[in-house]
């Protein structure tokens, strides 16, 4: 977990970030390249209660006065094939949080909580999706998601909720789970076949994870307006040949993995670019594609190279 302070006016501003994989990586690395906001890293257990507890007690006291505190929840580790045992521990861990919100919001004006959700959890199977879509959870991921995100929409009118669903997110942080795209590019680095869920025709939304750490960092510095509920997508229905392809021609090598036979997780989604906000960038795939590459060989060479 990391928090972070600045000074403007004489007035303290704050925020708070739960999650340090892809996506909370990238907002930590947006919020850095501001260079308006001096972070601290704290050392965060989920499997000691205790310690978490002792944590969240200490918070408010630590930032004291603010004029403005935005808690960001883009923790969990969460997924498609995620049990409803799974999906009650996360959304616990969650409620913790939103019960700092409240205790935060007795001593600051304006206290936003902005959870990551998830399109893919929420409407699988669906294409096109727009503002106008309703969500149709098919499996425990989907409906625990579902349930934050009404816990969060429940904090209201003291505590302003944002709420993002992002499509499936790209990009590589040497500490974090591999999503499909890291997982193909290390497979077609080291020449070992890797098993892909999902059918070549199977058509996504993918969205670079710089991309929303850019737009996250944005929403800190400006006021609290506009959509509750977000989309975080590219636009762009992609198929996994396609993507496969696109990895491919970067790194100038054959992809020799297979697809599952029984794919559990096949359905199409897909994002309309009308039901996006505005001030989201949308990176290329292929400039995407040719970003994490060329990141996880700076790691790979890193590594080499550590005593």
């Amino acid at each position: 977990m990391k928090w972070g302070r600045r000074s403007t006016g004489g007035k303290n501003r704050h925020y708070l970030v739960f999650g340090g994989g892809l996506v909370g990586a990238a907002i930590d690395e947006a919020i850095a390249r501001g260079g308006h906001w001096q972070a601290t890293a704290m050392r965060w257990d989920w499997t000691d209660a205790d310690q978490r507890r002792a944590q969240l007690a200490a918070l408010p006291g630590l930032m004291g006065e603010s004029a403005r505190i935005d808690i960001i929840w883009a923790a969990g580790v969460s997924g498609f094939s995620s049990t409803d045992a799974d999906m009650a521990t996360e959304t616990g861990h969650v409620a913790e949080v939103a019960a700092l919100a409240r205790t935060l919001s007795d001593q600051c004006p304006i206290v936003a909580f902005h959870l990551f959700s998830s399109i893919g959890g929420l409407f699988e199977g669906q294409s096109w999706i727009g503002a106008e879509s309703q969500p149709r959870a098919l499996r425990p991921y989907g409906r625990g998601k579902l349930e934050q995100e009404a816990m969060v929409l429940d904090l209201a009118p003291g505590i302003v909720p944002r709420i993002y669903r992002p499509s499936s997110v790209y990009g590589f942080t040497p500490n974090g789970r591999r999503g499909l795209f890291a997982a193909i590019i290390a497979s077609t680095l080291t020449n070992r076949p890797a098993v892909i869920f999902g059918s070549p025709h199977t058509l996504r939304d993918y969205v670079f994870a710089q991309d929303i750490g850019d737009f996250l960092a944005g929403t800190l510095a400006r006021p609290l307006t506009g959509e509750t509920v977000m989309l975080l997508a590219s636009g762009k229905p992609t198929s996994l040949s396609e993507a496969i392809a696109t990895i491919e021609a970067q790194i100038g090598r054959r992809y020799y993995g297979r697809f599952d036979k029984a794919p559990h997780n096949a359905l199409d989604m897909t994002v309309r670019m009308t039901a996006l906000p505005p001030g989201l960038r949308r990176t290329p795939l292929r400039l995407g594609i040719n970003l994490v590459h060329q990141s996880m060989l700076r790691s790979l060479i890193s590594e080499a190279h550590a005593p």
